[in-house]
């Protein structure tokens, strides 16, 4: 998965919400403190969104540990620190959720990454969470595509051997399409014969993206 891209996505929605409800442009970001390649390359994705958007302003950088817990104990300190900032982004998702836990009002956004329920379910009920990306889960589905073409004599390797799967939003605008393909009950129905360029001769590249693999749940 792109967790860069990933990290980039989240900074940029953030601001966007932000502008819209008339928020400082400025962020404190939440990053986890145990060695993770995915939540560096996610940070520095929020570094490449920064450094092209100067007037953003960073006011902290926070290693945190991956719990509720820690979040909501955090975020009171750092509100009484920086009262006026508004947006906090979050390398993951259970941090997020504990920021909601720990700062009273309404006058402030977060959002994280890995579509954990119950950032879903947060999504849906508290207008505070902003977004919440993901869709690595649905890795293992790309790759039985790739399985099935290999053995039934099409090679993916003519597109290379490394697949970045570009991770996606999710809103309360589109969080209800989406939960369509999310249920895990609901796998077993997932048609990806589209996705196969055996199923699909004239099929020139694979287009391993959940906004493809919804259409063709819809289309159906």
């Amino acid at each position: 998965a792109d967790h860069e891209a990933a990290g980039y996505e989240l900074a940029r929605i953030l601001l966007q919400q932000a502008k819209k409800r008339k928020f400082p442009a400025e962020m404190i970001a939440f990053k986890d403190s145990q060695p993770d390649r995915s939540v560096e390359l996610r940070e520095r994705g929020l570094r490449r969104y920064l450094n092209e958007h100067p007037k953003v302003v960073l006011k902290q950088v926070v290693h945190a540990e991956t719990s509720i817990q820690f979040a909501e104990s955090k975020s009171k300190l750092l509100r009484q620190r920086f009262p006026q900032t508004r947006v906090f982004w979050a390398a993951r998702d259970l941090v997020a959720v504990g920021l909601l836990r720990g700062l009273e009002g309404d006058q402030f956004i977060t959002g994280g990454i890995d579509w954990t329920d119950m950032a879903l379910k947060t999504l849906s009920t508290d207008p505070r969470m902003a977004v919440s990306i993901g869709g690595d889960v649905f890795i293992g589905i790309w790759s039985t595509v790739l399985i099935y073409d290999y053995l039934h004599g099409k090679d993916f390797k003519e597109e290379g051997l490394r697949f970045k799967i570009k991770m996606q939003p999710l809103l309360v605008e589109n969080l209800a399409n989406y939960q369509k393909i999310l249920s895990k009950h609901q796998w077993s129905k997932l048609t990806v014969q589209r996705l196969s360029k055996v199923k699909n001769p004239k099929l020139k590249q694979y287009d391993f993206d959940l906004n493809t693999l919804l259409t063709n749940q819809q289309s159906l």
